[in-house]
């Protein structure tokens, strides 16, 4: 597989914002709103297939491999997503003049960090 080019890094944010609930004045995140890894492979085979379609292969098909491997890699992306967005949290907790809780937000992107961050290396 070539590396010049890694699909799962634009991907990492595709399901994240669904996440993100506009209830109360800031929004909260809920991660039970997290699509299944089923959804998710649905949506990688349909954004393949038109990855295909657009580079006129009509009537190529996409593997199971391809499926999982991209499905593997967008939420490995999505972990280091969720890192930098902590970071990015606690940086803006204290800079920023937006009314927003920072801070609570930085905290829960942490914890899924290392939430996915368990779920990985115990499938390495």
């Amino acid at each position: 597989r070539e590396v010049s080019s890694f699909q799962g890094c634009p991907l990492r944010e595709g399901f994240p914002p669904i996440i993100f609930s506009l209830s109360g004045v800031h929004g909260t995140l809920d991660y039970s709103r997290y699509p299944s890894e089923i959804f998710q492979k649905k949506w990688i085979r349909s954004y393949l297939h038109e990855c295909a379609r657009i580079k006129g292969l009509s009537q190529a098909t996409v593997s199971d491999a391809e499926v999982d491997g991209l499905y593997k890699d967008a939420n490995n992306f999505a972990m280091v997503a969720h890192f930098i967005w902590s970071l990015w949290s606690l940086i803006q907790s204290k800079n920023s003049k937006i009314n927003f809780d920072y801070l609570d937000y930085g905290c829960a992107r942490y914890t899924e960090f290392k939430r996915r961050k368990s779920i990985i290396i115990s499938q390495l």
